[in-house]
């Protein structure tokens, strides 16, 4: 009996170990797999990685809208003491892409912009994409995305501006497409611009990105949308019921 007890004893320690070594072995593959998923795809950079790289100077990492650049290869233009140090401070600055202005726009909230600024910026994102010595290293953790590398709300809706502003870039397209431009003329003595339509039509001032300038006479019954930075606008000191204007400059 006591032998048969023991037997017992023995099967029951090793069933247990048997168990217990199951379970770790289970758990061990949940966290392997937790981390095959979790994992970033993409290398994250801290604020603190931004700010050492920046002390260091060894390699030059710019941000805008939380992708990160390698930009070594530029020093000339981003290493300290020269003109776009500001880029690769060790901060988000993309606010400052408009304007260079690193004292007034030194900050990465694009919440508040126009369709015309948000391309202004998605603009720059494509220039050190597409540029042929800057590399793409990695994405920052902070206003645009998380610990693994995912784009954040911030992000989106950035995205989304981009997307509104090149759809109204192609509305104005065709609204223009077959529009007549203006005729220009300096006035004098003051050798001011004047710009000159054949009425009922007037003279609109448009920009879009990547294009210089121009006027066109439209009719200012045209619905035109909101002044969003893209849509064609009067010249300053103009009105919708002057086919001649001279802007106030």
């Amino acid at each position: 009996i006591t032998l048969h007890v023991r037997c017992i004893e023995m099967t029951s320690q090793v069933f247990q170990a048997f168990r217990c070594s199951a379970i770790i072995g289970i758990l061990a593959m949940i966290v392997s797999l937790g981390y095959v998923f979790l994992k970033p795809s993409v290398r994250v950079f801290t604020s603190g990685e931004l700010q050492h790289a920046a002390n260091e100077q060894k390699q030059l990492l710019l941000v805008v809208a939380g992708r990160v650049y390698d930009v070594t290869a530029g020093r000339t233009f981003y290493a300290r003491g020269d003109g776009y140090e500001g880029f690769a401070n060790g901060t988000d600055n993309t606010l400052a892409f408009l304007s260079a202005d690193f004292e007034k726009d030194s900050s990465d909230d694009l919440s508040n912009l126009t369709l015309a600024q948000c391309l202004g910026i998605d603009h720059w994102v494509k220039f050190y994409e597409d540029h042929a010595k800057y590399r793409f290293a990695g994405v920052h953790l902070g206003r645009f995305y998380n610990w693994r590398g995912k784009p954040k709300k911030a992000l989106h809706d950035f995205n989304a501006c981009v997307h509104d502003g090149k759809a109204v870039v192609d509305e104005v397209k065709e609204v223009v497409k077959s529009a007549p431009t203006c005729t220009r003329a300096r006035i004098k003595p003051s050798n001011k611009l004047a710009y000159s339509c054949n009425q009922p039509l007037v003279p609109y001032k448009t920009e879009l990105p990547d294009e210089s300038e121009r006027c066109f006479c439209l009719l200012s019954s045209q619905q035109l949308g909101k002044d969003d930075g893209l849509r064609p606008r009067l010249y300053p000191g103009c009105s919708t019921s002057e086919s001649s204007c001279t802007p106030d400059l």
